[in-house]
């Protein structure tokens, strides 16, 4: 339907979203809801408000107890503001089938399309599998952010599920190195390892401070390395204390969670990018370090494997054996030619496969179940 200027109405449930909330889907959703909002009437049913222009803003609030609250709150909402909505929008992560299940209600009883995408659920398995059947069934579209999940959920509910990467706008800086090391206080003249990310057990950052571990102060110093954490989390006090224990902090910089319009600086700074995840859906730093041309180190992982080839556009290393990362940080350093040829490889897939204004399309095109190209 449309509202009074001849807009379409779009519906977005995002329970978090930045800059209240920094994971990969709440930024997607952030950037999702601004780019649809330069078209349609847009009503945002979250938990905070993020304050995009043109977009009406709905607060679900944090009652407790929340699993049963959300749901009830969630199909009130619903009644009151999406009568008039064209399509809803949801993403799907690890959370209750409650939080799903009212978008499938509402839209059973009101007509109401939804479509919804797939980041994550950490792939476990469903104690109570009819409410999310229910959910994936009776959605109008549902896409995935990488081909495994797609295949996964697919294999579970029989949805035909599309593979869209979860993209933003990647931003570039016209500061120098130098002067962005300053404003980090990062010391000059350091080769620059770089972690974005969550400090957080799937992530593996120990993997980072281990491999310093092996490599050893000597080494560190007479090859001037220097390794930055973006990103903050539940392990951000541990690995502060593995630094002050094993005599690292010289070594080490914590720079917690950096804006999204400030985060291209941190990989202007760097040398080098490490991702070191057991599993990830498409993580959005690592593309943004394919974005800059960095070359990469990561986790032979699912999620990254099927972006990146070892030897070709990364090093790649097994993430039960970490110290194989210390094999690749000492391969990458003697290596300039391999260096070189991975950072091209990167950057050059990074332009063949994930342009943002072909996916933000494929997207628009979904919540609003028109055919794909």
């Amino acid at each position: 339907m449309q509202d009074s200027n001849g807009k379409k109405s779009i519906t977005i449930i995002s329970g978090g979203i930045y800059p209240f909330k920094t994971g990969g889907a709440e930024i997607f959703i952030y950037f999702l809801v601004k780019h649809l909002a330069e078209n349609y009437k847009v009503i945002l049913i979250s938990g905070a408000d993020p304050c995009i222009e043109g977009v009406e803003f709905v607060r679900i609030r944090d009652i407790k107890p929340f699993r049963l609250f959300y749901p009830l709150q969630l199909f009130f909402l619903l009644v009151r503001k999406s009568y008039s909505s064209s399509a809803m929008y949801t993403s799907f992560m690890k959370a209750s089938w409650s939080n799903y299940f009212p978008v499938a209600l509402y839209s059973v009883l009101s007509g109401v399309p939804y479509s919804f995408t797939i980041h994550g659920g950490g792939l476990s398995a469903w104690n109570f599998k009819f409410p999310y059947i229910f959910f994936f069934k009776k959605a109008k579209a549902v896409s995935g952010v990488s081909q495994r999940i797609c295949d996964e959920y697919h294999i579970r509910t029989g949805v035909e599920i599309i593979n869209l990467p979860p993209l933003i706008p990647f931003l570039s800086t016209t500061l120098s190195k130098d002067s962005i090391k300053i404003k980090y206080r990062i010391p000059g003249g350091k080769k620059i390892f770089l972690f974005v990310g969550s400090l957080k057990p799937l992530k593996n950052p120990q993997h980072i401070l281990e491999a310093m571990k092996v490599l050893g102060k000597d080494y560190i110093e007479e090859h001037d390395l220097y390794f930055v954490f973006a990103g903050d989390g539940i392990l951000k006090e541990h690995l502060k204390k593995y630094c002050v224990t094993y005599k690292f902090e010289k070594y080490v910089s914590f720079l917690g969670n950096i804006p999204i319009k400030s985060i291209n600086e941190t990989y202007k700074m760097a040398d080098y990018y490490i991702i070191c995840s057991d599993f990830e859906g498409t993580p959005i730093s690592l593309l943004e370090a394919m974005f800059n041309n960095l070359p990469i180190l990561a986790s032979n992982s699912p999620g990254i494997n099927n972006i990146l080839t070892h030897n070709k556009s990364a090093l790649l290393y097994d993430p039960k054996n970490p110290m194989e990362l210390v094999v690749a940080i000492k391969s990458i350093l003697i290596n300039p030619v391999k260096e070189n040829e991975l950072k091209n490889r990167g950057k050059k897939d990074f332009l063949e496969k994930f342009d943002y204004k072909t996916i933000i399309s494929d997207y628009e095109k979904m919540i609003l179940n028109e055919k794909n190209n």
